[in-house]
């Protein structure tokens, strides 16, 4: 077997044993706050109480709940909503997350693009105006957490200019403030990481031979530079992808997005404890199958990798 596939089936497998721990943490400290979703909004008689309870099988032994649900997740069942017994995990999920996987894309693109033209510009050239420009845009950006710059830019651009819609996700317009509010905090980053490791290759030997040889900045800057200056940016990608397919939960509450990250927040205040253990398998899922994906490509640019 190839080394790299070999490596490919050994981190793959790796992720079920960790998502084993992430149900088993989930489902006990869940289940050790105390209250539960029959305790919240108007109070039910003892009766009806003890019915939904033995309904749902929440008055039987937590180890015997345990095991159920560990059954039943392994049917691809994430189990009912207590609140709203019409629906599913699997529903909710299934109508909920294409929503935050769509701005987490979005946000994806504009941490990228933003990101790495913003550290190719600052690298182009070290210690001068342009650089300090770049890097301080990049710090300014950082220090603007998404609770701070979304309603700032929901103030300008949509109150007073009145050029995008307030909130909501309908229209193409809806998708440019959320995606700029969660992908801007990412792309300063990334442009940090990308300059500062432009630098570091920036005085290699083959540079120099590529200068000798008389290839142009451009291509230096972009073929040469960037692509082994990439390794830095790739692993710090791979839980930057997972958080911003995920979406936000500060974002997704300032722009009313129908996400899973507003569900999250319900499912938490609420005690749905389907609801709450089947996001955060999501988000772990998503986010070690990101590092699978950023491990498998680090060890395609460095083949070695593979072997050790």
């Amino acid at each position: 077997m190839p080394p790299l596939l070999r490596r490919a089936l050994v981190r793959l497998l790796e992720i079920i044993p960790v998502l084993w721990v992430v149900i088993t943490i989930t489902f006990f400290l869940a289940r050790w706050v105390p209250g539960g979703p029959f305790d919240t909004d108007r109070k039910l008689s003892p009766e009806a109480k003890a019915h939904n309870l033995e309904y749902y099988g929440l008055d039987q032994p937590l180890p015997v709940q345990y095991f159920k649900y560990l059954w039943n997740f392994a049917h691809g069942d994430l189990g009912p909503l207590y609140r709203h017994p019409d629906w599913s995990v699997n529903e909710l999920l299934i109508q909920k997350a294409p929503v935050s996987a769509e701005l987490g894309l979005w946000a994806t693109l504009v941490a990228l693009v933003v990101g790495l033209g913003a550290g190719v510009v600052a690298a182009a050239r070290p210690r001068s105006k342009r650089d300090y420009g770049t890097m301080g845009m990049a710090m300014v950006a950082i220090c603007l957490p998404s609770f701070v710059l979304g309603p700032i830019l929901l103030l300008v651009f949509g109150l007073k200019l009145q050029w995008v819609n307030v909130m909501g996700w309908n229209t193409a317009s809806d998708r440019i403030l959320p995606s700029l509010v969660l992908g801007l905090y990412y792309a300063a980053y990334i442009a940090r990481l990308t300059r500062g490791s432009m630098l570091e290759v920036r005085g290699q030997d083959f540079i120099r031979t590529a200068r000798a040889k008389g290839c142009s900045s451009p291509r230096i800057l972009v073929v040469h530079m960037l692509r082994n200056a990439l390794g830095p940016v790739i692993a710090y990608l791979a839980p930057t992808i997972a958080g911003l397919v995920t979406g936000s939960f500060v974002v997704e509450s300032i722009f009313q997005i129908p996400g899973i990250g507003r569900m999250f927040i319900e499912a938490a205040l609420t005690q749905e404890y389907p609801l709450l253990i089947g996001v955060t398998v999501l988000f772990s899922a998503i986010l070690l199958l990101c590092n699978w994906m950023a491990d498998l490509l680090l060890t395609a640019l460095n083949p070695k990798a593979a072997i050790e």
